[in-house]
């Protein structure tokens, strides 16, 4: 919980802000946090990652500090982690667990929840965390104004096709 503070300059939530923390008090708490056994660390919505320059950085501090012994975890978003080089870089950081907000594969239900991804997004993201070996927990949203029982059905046979650890809806 402790760099969700500094990584994000906004929030998915529309007009919220988030002031970042200094980079070296975000790992003066980590070190703190390692001090006192603390072995894992999850990262609550995609506030870490928000602003993906200071996420790669906090990545590459982490490792530079040696605070990569510690799993980190968290809530993910499909736009950003389509980026294999980044996913690569969460790994190597400690990143062992994400949960991904998929949230749906029809664009008419994500417009409606106003979310930037798409199918191609999810399937990209996917497959760049797979290939980083990071378990993936995929998260959908079910039950839309206008889903039918067959775009239920849809949304979780549409990750048979992909490397996802489990599927929570």
């Amino acid at each position: 919980d402790y760099a969700c503070k500094f990584c994000s300059m906004r929030s998915m939530m529309p007009n919220t802000r988030f002031e970042p923390y200094n980079l070296d008090r975000v790992i003066t708490d980590l070190k703190s946090a390692r001090k006192k056994g603390t072995k894992f660390i999850f990262f609550t919505d995609d506030n870490p990652a928000m602003n993906l320059d200071n996420f790669k950085l906090f990545l590459k501090r982490i490792i530079s500090e040696g605070l990569n012994n510690i799993f980190y975890s968290g809530m993910v978003s499909t736009e950003r982690m389509a980026d294999k080089p980044l996913t690569k870089l969460m790994k190597e950081a400690g990143w062992d667990f994400v949960f991904l907000g998929v949230e749906n594969i029809y664009d008419t239900n994500l417009k409606n929840m106003e979310k930037r991804s798409n199918e191609d997004l999810a399937r990209r993201a996917i497959e760049s965390l797979h290939e980083a070996g990071i378990t993936t927990l995929a998260g959908i949203i079910l039950g839309n104004p206008d889903d039918t029982e067959e775009t239920i059905r849809e949304n979780i046979r549409w990750f048979k096709n992909y490397p996802v650890d489990s599927v929570m809806p």
